[in-house]
């Protein structure tokens, strides 16, 4: 098996691999390597086995990008800031090959771990440190969404209909463009009261550019103003919703449940047979907020291999961290916005 670094010029043969191979992902598609370089500067390693350096019949990808971060050190990680990634091959030959390349590279770039964010298992990891400490949410889809609001309790159908009776509209916006104004300016406010580092607008910039139709804003207003947003991205038959915020302060209104049933209703009539709610710790709030959907927990597989000290546990309730989150939301939205995205390119 020969293992190549793919250039631009690979970029058509490594999107029909991806795509043909059933309910990829979209943390495999090429768009990634430019939106996430061309955000935080991460250098993209995105590797391929092909049968030999004259045989180009693809077996196996993976896209890694090195973070280079203040908090944890160097890592090379599939896929950073997203739920997946890792290896997609078709043989277990062209697996193990892709590992040692990395796992080499790795090496070569001081890296203290190689990280592998897969959804599924994979057998021939036995060497791998697992964690499978959090879950996605997915929601099974038929084309006709009213059949999918069927399926709701009574309380769930009241709290979607609730908001547009008090005002609130939600919306698919055209313009995606807008659609990111009003998304991260809700966004900004969110994260900072909620005491997180804000990514940086051109992250959702180059997102919207990059994935063309396949992704989508929907905003949802209340006397003009944004007050809940969420962006997703379609990839093959599964919609996620990687991004979604909306403002504390009219929590009353429940804008987030429209903006929800907007992004599911729209996702089945487009075809989606899952919705992808997005990653949570199991039994937490997040958790159980997706789950009154409907939505069925499906158990993420994160693989390391670890070259210096031990893998990386970023957990919310250490009381380190708890003091940094308390201490973020009393930071004036200015200053928070300045800062956050120079820090959030070191938390992947």
């Amino acid at each position: 098996m020969f293992i190549c670094e793919a250039t631009e010029s690979d970029r058509e043969r490594w999107e029909e691999f991806v795509l043909a191979q059933a309910n990829t992902h979209h943390a495999f598609r090429w768009a990634w390597r430019a939106i996430l370089s061309d955000t935080f500067g991460h250098r993209p390693h995105y590797l391929i086995a092909q049968t030999s350096e004259k045989d180009r019949t693809i077996h196996g990808v993976l896209p890694l990008f090195l973070v280079k971060s203040i908090l944890f050190g160097r890592a090379l990680i599939s896929v950073p800031y997203l739920n997946a990634g890792g290896i997609l091959s078709t043989s277990p030959d062209a697996h193990d090959a892709i590992i040692e390349r990395a796992s080499s590279i790795a090496k070569d770039c001081s890296a203290r771990y190689l990280e592998l964010r897969h959804v599924n298992p994979i057998s021939q990891a036995t060497d791998l440190l697992l964690r499978s400490h959090k879950v996605s949410m997915k929601l099974s889809l038929e084309a006709d969404p009213e059949k999918v609001f069927a399926r709701f309790d009574k309380k769930l159908r009241s709290q979607i209909r609730k908001p547009e009776k008090d005002g609130v509209s939600a919306e698919h916006v055209q313009d995606p463009e807008k659609g990111v104004a009003d998304f991260y300016e809700v966004f900004t406010r969110n994260m900072r009261d909620l005491g997180t580092p804000v990514y940086p607008k051109k992250l959702f910039l180059n997102t919207v550019r990059h994935f063309g139709e396949s992704a989508k804003v929907f905003v949802a207003h209340y006397k003009d103003r944004p007050i809940a947003s969420g962006i997703t991205i379609t990839s093959g038959t599964e919609t996620e919703i990687p991004w979604a915020s909306s403002l504390r302060e009219f929590n009353n209104l429940s804008a987030n449940m429209l903006v929800y049933w907007r992004v599911i209703a729209e996702s089945a009539r487009s075809g989606s047979a899952a919705f992808d709610f997005g990653r949570s710790s199991p039994d937490s709030g997040p958790y159980r907020f997706k789950a009154q959907w409907g939505a069925k927990p499906v158990p993420l597989h994160w693989y390391y291999r670890v070259f210096s000290g031990d893998a990386p546990d970023v957990n919310p309730k250490d009381k380190k961290f708890s003091l940094l989150v308390s201490a973020w939301q009393k930071l004036p939205l200015p200053i928070a916005n300045a800062i956050g995205p120079f820090l959030t390119r070191s938390i992947p």
